[in-house]
């Protein structure tokens, strides 16, 4: 019996968070933790919480074990920066997914995913319409001339890619 009233309580339910999720119209995904399955259930509940640099940095680094991810703020060009180490394919999906329900539309976003190795040098990015794109290594001094890059890049709308490596 009080397992079943349990259920009733956001912060206590368990089995029950399937019925919270699909009340709320959430997509049901028990691959994630219930704590996770949670917080989304009561962000969704609170409704209009104030969209800061604060919580988009908390919403990000749920999917980052390390907590690294980091979010810069450009009010002038209406767009963020959001800062992660390279993730798996599954995370970055997360990450995206969550910031656009919780971002405003006139937000430009800017993913901008990095990884410090000494053989490889990996770029990342996910932009959508953009007139030029830009893509610099985070460290000159780290790049060697004969190191191996990798570029991966999706993007919906772009007149012109501009990618400069090396030589800089």
């Amino acid at each position: 019996m009080i397992d079943i009233i349990s259920q009733l309580f956001v912060s206590t339910a368990t089995w029950g968070l399937d019925n919270w999720e699909n009340f709320l119209d959430i997509p049901v995904d028990n691959t994630k933790t219930n704590e996770y399955r949670r917080q989304v259930i009561i962000r969704k509940m609170q409704g209009n919480q104030a969209v800061t640099v604060d919580f988009l940095r908390e919403l990000i680094n749920q999917y980052i074990p390390d907590k690294s991810g980091a979010v810069t703020d450009h009010p002038e060009t209406y767009s963020a920066d959001f800062s992660i180490p390279l993730v798996d394919k599954a995370s970055l999906l997360g990450i995206a997914k969550d910031v656009r329900t919780y971002i405003p539309a006139h937000i430009g976003q800017v993913y901008k995913a990095h990884a410090d190795t000494n053989i490889e040098n990996h770029i990342a990015m996910l932009k959508s319409t953009v007139k030029t794109i830009d893509v610099y290594p985070a460290a000159v001094e780290k790049i060697a001339p004969e190191s191996t890059f990798y570029v991966a890049m999706a993007m919906t709308t772009t007149e012109r890619l501009t990618l400069y490596v090396g030589g800089i």
